[in-house]
């Protein structure tokens, strides 16, 4: 099975994301061919990139990862919904307000996998973690619901998660946030994708 592993770039008052770090070690941990790791701008623009990925590589499996501060348990998303909409700009600075992310399309796709029981298989190996209905409307949301639609009538499965802050990213950001580490929550999905 080839899996791709998709996640991004900093932003906002972050110095790292931990999404990312957390992608890293599940990618060192299979250290295969058949597993890739591609790190996405956080821009509106990143979906291009991604599907050139995707289109290279051919992958079975996509684990789209984003951090969500303040949140304290892995959230495993059900839904990609069809439009852009952030008070905050990308890191380009683009701020979109309430569009379409594609007027011909759904207005929202879910994702093939069992959540639940991806759930509970995290939560077997000491995560905390739970459904959510929403991604957002943001870029975390963009990328994931484009590869829905994308893959939408092919076998490929897809997943995006939301992780909560790392402990050191937690002592950058100077407040008092939910925090869990990087490494534990890669391991945890290591065992699950290795099981596939």
């Amino acid at each position: 099975m080839k899996i791709l592993i998709y996640s991004f770039d900093r932003f906002q008052n972050l110095e790292s994301n931990p999404a990312y770090e957390v992608g890293k070690e599940i990618f060192k941990k299979f250290n295969s061919k058949d597993v890739d790791l591609i790190q996405l701008p956080v821009t509106y623009n990143c979906w291009e990139m991604l599907k050139n990925k995707i289109m290279e590589f051919r992958p079975d499996f996509i684990l789209g990862i984003g951090v969500a501060v303040g949140i304290n348990s892995v959230k495993l998303e059900k839904i990609g919904l069809n439009y852009k909409h952030a008070e905050i700009p990308d890191n380009e600075d683009k701020k979109i307000i309430l569009e379409k992310i594609d007027d011909s399309k759904n207005l929202s796709y879910e994702t093939s996998i069992d959540v639940l029981n991806f759930a509970s298989k995290l939560k077997e190996n000491g995560i905390p973690a739970e459904i959510s209905f929403s991604a957002g409307t943001y870029v975390c949301n963009y990328t994931y619901y484009n590869c829905l639609q994308y893959l939408a009538n092919t076998d490929a499965k897809i997943l995006f998660i939301h992780v909560p802050v790392s402990p050191k990213e937690a002592i950058t950001l100077n407040t008092s946030v939910a925090c869990f580490p990087t490494d534990l929550i890669a391991n945890g999905l290591f065992k699950i994708l290795k099981a596939l």
